[in-house]
């Protein structure tokens, strides 16, 4: 098989796990291999994916259109090029990191300044 058959493409990215995840089931059924990536991430009562992208390699992008009943016109992006983003998760760990080390240091000085 050549590359450009090989490489993969985000087709769509889905709000929420289940809707993903039926979305991927349809195209397995369909004979379309197909996988899900988590992308962005939420705080609801823990850290978990908000958004699904769904991936499927380049020369079945047509037969995944049809079987999902997406138009033609959606943009569809490479694997490598989405690797080379930062992950927003990262950024969200940090600023948590970040927040808390400040909430630390201020009860630190909060303390200090009680127990003087």
């Amino acid at each position: 098989m050549s590359e450009r058959s090989e490489e993969m493409v985000k087709l769509v990215t889905s709000q929420g796990e289940p809707g993903a995840r039926l979305a991927e089931q349809r195209l397995l059924e369909a004979g379309v291999p197909a996988f899900l990536r988590p992308e962005g991430l939420h705080l609801g009562g823990a850290l978990q994916a908000a958004y699904f992208s769904l991936w499927v390699r380049a020369v079945d992008v047509p037969h995944a259109r049809e079987v999902l009943g997406l138009e033609d016109t959606t943009p569809v992006e490479s694997l490598e090029r989405a690797r080379s983003r930062p992950w927003p998760g990262a950024i969200v760990a940090l600023l948590i990191v970040a927040g808390l080390a400040l909430a630390l240091g201020l009860v630190e000085l909060l303390l200090n300044v009680i127990f003087r």
